[in-house]
């Protein structure tokens, strides 16, 4: 805590020594230092390729996790709500995995996987997101939460917090999420450890099949994570995961049996189509049909001629 040491907005932490002489103190001359400060910093980006991840949130690499806090938010929602909002609770904690890899190499690699701003996904796509959360060093820590309120056309599946040499301490804090929402907070348990440190938190997410992207411009959904320091906010940039503009589930659905007739009863036929299919036989009929009438004409008009004579 530098407070103290504040003087006209710069810190200035004094040093004196002391040499004792025959019961006489003589100090020396008294020096400041004034330490770098660095502000905390909030950064998020997608993972370019979400296959990178997929060793570490997958069935086989990792548990459910349910925390202090989770479990008794269970057990309060089945004392004091009904049965069906309790169901949401627990379903909600339950599709949210704490993953274990089997080694802090797979962690480490994670917090250097490269990331964009912007991508594009499809209906039922992962997307993935990595928080980078430096604290600084501009304050005591009293309070450290990080946290993100994933849009609700996504599917929140795990979150997973690490520091800088790849060890998970997602159980150093209180991890929570919402029951209604796609949302979690981490609470560090000791927020004074982290201080000048960098979190990292690694977000494991499905874009729903069915979900509604018509309210987003240009069918980019955004996302934003947060560090709150002493309940300071220090939000992250803003990232965007552009989409197809229907969902699979309102797309018009192919003809279910293929072998349909083309032309069933009751149905005509496109004039045009008919016209050039048969215009061979058309232009035929239609010669024939002049050829006759020409030679009907000559002949009648040639017994008319006959008669005249007589």
């Amino acid at each position: 805590n530098r407070k103290s040491y504040l003087k006209n907005n710069t810190i200035m932490i004094p040093n004196t020594a002391h040499m004792l002489y025959k019961g006489e103190d003589l100090p020396s001359n008294t020096p400041n230092v004034t330490p770098k400060t660095e502000q905390p910093t909030t950064k998020k980006g997608i993972i370019k390729d979400p296959k990178q991840w997929s060793s570490v949130f997958s069935s086989s690499s990792a548990e459910h996790v349910v925390t202090d806090k989770q479990a008794e938010t269970v057990q309060n929602e089945q004392d004091n709500a009904d049965s069906e909002k309790t169901d949401k609770i627990v379903s909600a904690i339950e599709k949210l995995d704490n993953a274990k890899p089997a080694s802090n190499e797979d962690l480490l690699n994670m917090t250097k996987t490269p990331t964009v701003l912007d991508n594009e996904a499809d209906f039922g796509d992962k997307i993935e997101y990595l928080v980078t959360a430096f604290t600084g060093n501009s304050e005591k820590l009293d309070s450290l939460v990080l946290s993100d309120d994933l849009e609700d056309v996504l599917d929140l599946n795990a979150v997973i917090v690490m520091d800088s040499e790849g060890n998970n301490i997602t159980n150093d804090g209180q991890l929570s999420i919402g029951s209604d929402d796609e949302t979690f907070t981490w609470v560090a348990s000791h927020p004074e450890k982290y201080t000048n440190k960098t979190l990292y938190v690694a977000i494991d997410a499905t874009l729903k099949k069915d979900a509604n992207v018509k309210d987003y411009d240009d069918g980019k959904i955004p996302n934003q994570a947060h560090q709150v320091i002493n309940g300071k906010d220090n939000p992250s940039n803003l990232v965007h995961t552009s989409t197809p503009e229907t969902p699979e589930s309102e797309k018009p659905k192919d003809p279910e049996d293929p072998k349909t007739p083309a032309n069933p009863k009751g149905v005509l036929p496109q004039t045009g189509k008919f016209v050039i299919e048969h215009l061979w036989a058309i232009l035929s009929v239609l010669t024939l049909g002049v050829a006759g009438l020409g030679y009907w004409l000559y002949k009648k008009n040639k017994d008319s001629k006959k008669e005249g004579w007589k």
